[in-house]
């Protein structure tokens, strides 16, 4: 055979070395991949963590919307109450300025028979004490007299 056994060490050496870069290279590579994979797992360990604290927060936020819901639907309904009340008010005072305009009118009804009331069954006495009359010719309330031509 005529290979040459330094040839073959020359070739099993280059191999060697080769195989040493390989074997190097994929440690290296293998090393990296794990760091990689570390670096990979803790960031979705923080995703994971910031992901449950925003779940809580969006828990908490939904809670306080349910809680400002409920405050907006009291407030609505004591808004709606008063409104009630308030209605019920203006009726009543609407009512009660038509009793007090109906006890002004009689009031002053009253005044305008103040006169016929207090005086007119006097007016003997005050014709006689203020006027020096001693007899009346004509004394009538509310005397209504046809005109002649009528």
């Amino acid at each position: 055979m005529g290979v040459d056994i330094l040839t073959v060490q020359e070739r099993v050496d280059t191999l060697e070395t080769v195989l040493q870069r390989f074997i190097i290279n994929t440690e290296t590579s293998f090393n990296n991949l794990s760091r990689e994979i570390d670096r990979v797992s803790q960031n979705v360990d923080n995703l994971s963590r910031e992901v449950d604290r925003v779940s809580r927060e969006i828990d908490r936020v939904s809670q306080n919307i349910d809680n400002l819901s409920r405050e907006v639907d009291r407030v609505s309904k004591n808004v709606d109450r008063q409104s009630a009340e308030f209605a019920l008010f203006r009726e009543e005072a609407r009512q009660e300025r038509i009793l007090m305009n109906k006890r002004w009118g009689e009031i002053t009804n009253k005044m305008g028979t103040f006169v016929e009331d207090m005086v007119a069954p006097n007016i003997k006495g005050i014709a006689k004490r203020y006027f020096g009359c001693k007899e009346l010719d004509d004394f009538m309330l509310r005397r209504h007299k046809r005109h002649s031509i009528d």
